[in-house]
């Protein structure tokens, strides 16, 4: 079931019934270039962009068990298989060994777990991603052409497969961009034996991406102050002394309308969306690189006062679990299990 591999038939691919969100376009592309596909994937007859349990046609389980407990983050074990048909009608079945593998489902930084949650509707593709990343097909997946599912790939039926879970087409998106920016920027090979994944960072590329990131977070910033007229508007602004000169900086639109100040902010977070995708389009070569870009630059533009906000509260909470971890250590059990100061 997962080895044979034939030519594509022309209706098969043309048909665009169970073709969406970009998949017939890549499926008329794939059909020009005189790409092959897999016969038992063209003839599989179950709905696409759905989760199976293999071999079958009802709706796949997803069990997980929590292992690895003091790892961050807290790593999850598959315990049941599941199949997945895309909408070039292949199947996926991961994982192959259910006594080794591992999943931590979306890769989402504490800070903006606000924006996205680590689990949620999108969690079964979520499992899938992180079951092609670095893996190879025969050890962490099966393929129904038997082949290796590149990394941008893997990014691309993330998204495909989110959009058959019900996730909005913005979150969608935005994930899919937030992956395919991981995926051209660190490389991950799998090691199933040892916890933790082996990484290469591309630095050369990782740089002037994290350059432009800060450059266009800081300025959507001081842009979303300005808007609602902070310094104009403030009352007793005179005599507000050095936080006059403060809030007068971030004033960069001058006194306008409150709608000609919101249409230069969105005119500005276009901008900032073209700037990133032609920075990350250029150090990475590829169009993958300038639609996540672009993503990227409108997210950071609309959201990055929020994101900082957030960024600095998080390392406030983590100054001061640090502290309570110290002030734990300073302390020490009594023989009635009380917890009294030490000394």
């Amino acid at each position: 079931m997962y080895r044979c591999r034939g030519a594509a038939r022309e209706a098969d691919l043309a048909s665009p019934a169970h073709l969406t969100d970009g998949s017939y376009l890549l499926a008329g592309l794939a059909l020009c270039m005189g790409m092959e596909a897999p016969i038992e994937a063209v003839q599989d007859e179950r709905p696409t962009g759905r989760f199976y349990k293999p071999g079958t046609s009802e709706p796949a389980d997803f069990v997980l068990r929590w292992t690895r407990r003091g790892e961050k983050p807290p790593q999850y074990q598959v315990m049941d298989q599941f199949e997945y048909v895309d909408h070039l009608r292949r199947s996926h079945m991961a994982p192959v060994d259910l006594n080794n593998n591992r999943t931590d489902f979306a890769s989402i930084p504490p800070f903006l777990t606000w924006l996205v949650p680590k689990d949620g509707a999108h969690t079964p593709a979520a499992i899938l991603h992180d079951s092609f990343i670095g893996g190879k097909v025969g050890v962490d997946y099966l393929t129904s052409d038997g082949e290796q599912v590149t990394d941008r790939h893997a990014d691309y039926l993330f998204r495909e497969a989110m959009h058959g879970l019900g996730v909005g087409l913005v979150r969608r998106w935005m994930m899919w961009a937030a992956v395919s920016l991981r995926t051209l920027c660190i490389r991950i090979a799998k090691d199933n034996v040892v916890t933790a994944d082996k990484t290469e960072k591309r630095w050369l590329r990782i740089v002037p991406i994290a350059a432009a990131v800060a450059v266009i977070a800081f300025f959507s910033c001081v842009m979303a102050l300005d808007v609602p007229d902070i310094a104009n508007s403030a009352e007793g602004f005179d005599n507000w002394g050095w936080s006059k000169d403060l809030l007068g900086w971030f004033n960069i639109f001058g006194r306008k309308p409150a709608l000609e100040e919101i249409g230069l902010g969105v005119l500005l977070v276009l901008l900032a969306s073209v700037a990133l995708s032609a920075v990350v389009g250029l150090v990475t070569r590829s169009m993958q690189g300038v639609i996540a870009g672009a993503i990227a630059g409108a997210l950071i533009g609309f959201l990055a006062l929020p994101m900082v906000a957030a960024a600095v509260g998080w390392l406030g909470y983590q100054l001061l679990e640090l502290i309570g971890r110290r002030f734990d250590s300073a302390r020490k059990m009594t023989p009635d299990g009380g917890l009294p100061f030490a000394g």
